[in-house]
């Protein structure tokens, strides 16, 4: 696998501090915490300056310390506040944790670098329902259906924009739509890995 890979090559060259960084990464998205931790906790003290570090940092802390977890990433959004990867996961963070209100500024400053971006809109517009932002709930999930018409979470959000703007015919449409396809689980609401809480960039190779 890539950490393998990353181990194979700092036996060569052991000095590369963003190879150890990446390598670190990807223990913290295999949920590997403690490797993840000596790698990334190591690179951040070398190299403070740095917000990838501490972006990848909150992400091996998410499932071990919470809260750490948000001070990192928001270390590494006042490092860097073009490093979307990090807003992406804050707002996660910060929706899952009840504060919807503060996820949105993040969710739309990522939207308008990736307008077709689905995990976006999807938590964007879960982030708009919550705050009582109905319609626009409603505009950004009819976006997200486009994209991924056969998305049961988004249909289950699509449904619920709907219901709350007093489309309840058409809202009924796609319960229907939903039962036809398999319903619901539940569990899809709950981030339960850590790449759940990743962007798709930042979910399959390393943020740098």
């Amino acid at each position: 696998d890539s950490a393998a890979a990353y181990s194979r090559y700092l036996e060569l060259r052991p000095q590369d501090d963003a190879a150890r960084r990446e390598r670190g990464f990807d223990f913290a998205r295999a949920h590997e915490t403690h490797s993840a931790m000596i790698d990334l906790e190591a690179y951040v003290a070398r190299h403070p300056g740095d917000g990838i570090g501490y972006f990848e940092l909150a992400v091996a802390e998410i499932f071990e310390d919470r809260p750490k977890a948000v001070t990192l990433v928001t270390k590494a959004i006042q490092l860097d506040p073009t490093l979307y990867d990090a807003r992406y996961t804050r707002g996660v963070m910060n929706l899952e944790d009840g504060k919807a209100q503060a996820a949105i500024p993040d969710f739309e400053l990522c939207l308008e670098k990736e307008p077709q971006n689905l995990r976006v809109l999807a938590h964007l517009g879960e982030a708009y329902l919550a705050t009582g932002r109905n319609r626009d709930a409603l505009e950004v999930l009819r976006r997200a259906r486009q994209l991924a018409p056969d998305s049961r979470l988004v249909l289950v959000r699509y449904g619920q924009a709907l219901e709350k703007v007093g489309r309840k015919k058409q809202a009924a449409e796609v319960l229907a739509e939903l039962n036809q396809s398999g319903g619901y689980d539940q569990q899809l609401l709950h981030q339960v890995d850590p790449a759940d809480y990743l962007n798709s960039s930042a979910a399959g190779q390393g943020a740098g």
